[in-house]
């Protein structure tokens, strides 16, 4: 399972998966709603019977480490709002 908030980037990866010959599926989730995890895990379960591993490769910073357009800023500067 790849999950990603972009639908676009996780279903490229998951064909990439596929292609390789190895079985994905794609999923829009944001790991910081439980709503959202529970889902990819139950659509996960659902498609492949479990969940053996799970690898959490998500971008880890704060929300004020974000400005208003949703872009990270680099470290070290200051929000001007």
């Amino acid at each position: 399972m790849v999950a990603d908030v972009a639908a676009e980037a996780a279903s490229k990866v998951a064909s990439e998966i596929s292609e390789a010959g190895g079985r994905a599926i794609s999923l829009v989730g944001d790991l910081r709603d439980d709503d959202s995890l529970a889902a990819m895990a139950a659509a996960t379960i659902e498609s492949f019977g479990g969940i053996d591993l799970l690898v959490n490769n998500a971008a880890a910073f704060a929300d004020d480490d974000l400005d208003r357009s949703g872009t990270r800023r680099p470290p070290g500067t200051a929000s001007t709002t």
